[in-house]
This record gives structure tokens, C-alpha cells and sequence, in this order.
């Protein structure tokens, strides 16, 4: 995954009850990432979503990534940012105590990203320090400083 964006609320819920139960993650952009695969990657993408919960037994909840399976020597976590304002968790039970923003967490290669302020997210700036570009590309740029991203131009 490299230059992409999530900017939709994500909640799963697992009702099962043991270990193998599934879903057993969710994340802005991820649910479950596996490391154990040596080309795989999350790059240089933005998670502004506004929630991201995950409500069962033995859930996972983290801003870019829900949860990161394997032994982790082949990570490739680079260059992700994530919206400081976020709501996110995982609760057993759903309650909003467990599920709350937590701006000061993260960095920028890890599963939650780098937190950015809303003022952030609407700057052009800050989506080019991720490598999205608008010449020659599919990206329309127009709508960063209003909605905090850039949109997919279609033809």
C-alpha cells in the first residue's frame, strides 16, 4: 500500500469467543498486516478517518494499522501519517472510554502514523511530504484545503 488515504469511519465487530475468531483487526487503512512477507509495505499513505473501533474479545485498533501479524524483522512501515483527532480502540464491550482520540501517539513508521492536525491534512504540503503529486497524475489537489484531501480525478 503506498499513497493511498482512508477518510471513512471504520467500526468491526467480532462476536466470537475464542482466539481464531475473526475479524482481529481494524485500522484506518489495515486491518490485519502481515510482516512476515518480505515485499509487503504500507507507505508513504494517510489514515483521516474520523473512528476507527474495534469492538469483541482480543481486538485490535490502531490508526494506520488494526494489527501487525507475524515476527516482525521484515516490517515495512514507512512515512504514514494519521489524523491526531482520530477516535480509536478496541474494547471489549463497545464503551466509549476505550475508544477516544490519543493525539500524542504514534510515529510515522508505526501502526498508528505520524499524528497530524486537521490544519495539517488540509495543507497541500502535507500531502506532497507523502509523495502524492497532481501534475501527470490522477490526483486533483483542489479539494485539500476544504474536505483534507485530495480526490481521485476521473475522465
Amino acid at each position: 500500500v503506498e499513497n493511498c488515504y482512508s477518510a471513512m469511519d471504520i467500526e468491526i465487530k467480532n462476536t466470537g469467543t475464542d482466539d481464531k475468531s475473526w475479524p482481529k483487526g481494524a485500522g484506518g487503512l489495515i486491518g490485519l498486516y502481515s510482516n512476515d512477507n518480505t515485499n509487503s509495505k504500507v507507505s508513504n499513505s494517510a489514515a483521516v478517518n474520523g473512528k476507527v473501533a474495534a469492538i469483541g474479545q482480543k481486538e485490535k485498533a490502531g490508526r494506520v494499522i488494526g494489527e501487525i501479524y507475524g515476527d516482525g524483522r521484515s516490517a515495512s512501515i514507512k512515512n504514514n501519517y494519521a489524523l491526531a483527532s482520530m477516535e480509536y480502540g478496541a474494547s471489549a464491550t463497545g464503551t466509549a472510554n476505550d475508544i477516544k482520540a490519543r493525539p500524542d501517539t504514534g510515529s510515522a513508521n508505526d501502526k498508528d502514523g505520524a499524528p497530524k492536525t486537521l490544519n495539517d491534512v488540509k495543507s497541500v504540503e502535507t500531502w506532497k511530504a507523502l509523495g502524492f503529486r497532481e501534475e501527470g497524475t490522477q490526483w486533483d489537489f483542489s479539494s485539500i484545503p476544504t474536505d483534507g484531501y485530495p480526490k481521485f480525478k476521473f475522465e
